[in-house]
């Protein structure tokens, strides 16, 4: 039999494989093209042509229907995997938002009842917007993680963020809301959402993001009392110390529950190995 008519059956039957999905083509290409070289070379050496003809006829039919096939089981898994990815993100946005909702009850209330409350449209729609985002992060993240200590982490640690800014947002930290020293505490919390996205949202890392974070709270007690930010009225020596320990109280028992989090994934991943 010619060698080339083999060389050339080889060629044209890789091109035939191009026409099936790209991830069963990775996955059975080489396997198929190597058995369709070694059933070409055996039939060619016992029936000559005649061998040729009948394993090109057997596989045109093969290719034919196992390319439908192929194709449509394709299709099946992709359409089941955005509906799926879908409701998983619609289920998680109905859900923000109406606990999103409630929340806002709470501001809306205090501005109804409270002559002090003064919160305009725009601090409505703002602490609403980063109630979802804050809201959705957890809902969305937390699920990449089955451990229920990884869950009760973020979530501490979203709360401490959202509680922090939120105070800070409606009294001020220190001083009133105007007070320009209160800037400093945003920077805490993008201390932590920087770590946060720097490691990945890994248990290991996010438990330093943290205990960074925690730092930073720190600092701000440091800096209040250097710039005699503790002579205000509103801002004593001692609620100074108070309200920045109940934070950092909040990033470092978010920082110790990743870190048994991350403890415990390595427990498991070295009893896998075991």
């Amino acid at each position: 039999m010619n060698h080339s008519l083999i060389r050339g059956s080889e060629r044209l039957y890789g091109f035939v494989l191009h026409f099936y999905p790209a991830s069963f083509r990775r996955e059975f290409g080489p396997e198929m093209a190597y058995v369709f070289t070694a059933s070409l070379q055996d039939a060619c050496l016992e029936q000559g042509r005649r061998g040729f003809t009948r394993l090109w006829a057997r596989t045109i039919a093969d290719a034919t229907k196992s390319l439908v096939i192929q194709h449509i089981e394709d299709r099946k898994e992709r359409y089941m995997k955005t509906n799926s990815k879908n409701g998983i993100l619609q289920n998680s946005i109905v859900r923000v938002a109406l606990a999103t909702a409630l929340l806002m009850l709470l501001p809306l209330a205090a501005s109804l009842l409270l002559e002090d409350f003064n919160w305009g449209v725009f601090d409505f729609v703002f602490t609403a917007g980063l109630l979802f985002v804050a809201g959705l992060s957890f809902d969305l993240l937390a699920r990449r993680s089955g451990s229920m200590v990884y869950r009760a982490a973020f979530a501490v640690a979203i709360g401490t963020a959202a509680f922090l800014f939120f105070s800070n947002l409606a009294v001020g930290v220190i001083g009133s809301d105007d007070e320009p020293a209160n800037v400093m505490y945003l920077g805490v919390i993008a201390i932590a959402v920087i770590g946060a996205v720097a490691v990945r949202f890994r248990p290991g890392g996010m438990a330093w993001a943290m205990f960074v974070a925690a730092a930073a709270q720190a600092s701000t007690i440091v800096i209040a009392l250097v710039f005699g930010l503790h002579t205000y009225p509103e801002s004593s020596v001692l609620e100074i110390f108070a309200v920045n320990g109940f934070f950092m109280t909040g990033w470092i028992v978010a920082g110790l529950l990743f870190r048994w989090a991350a403890d415990s994934e390595y427990k498991l991943g070295t009893k896998a190995v075991g």
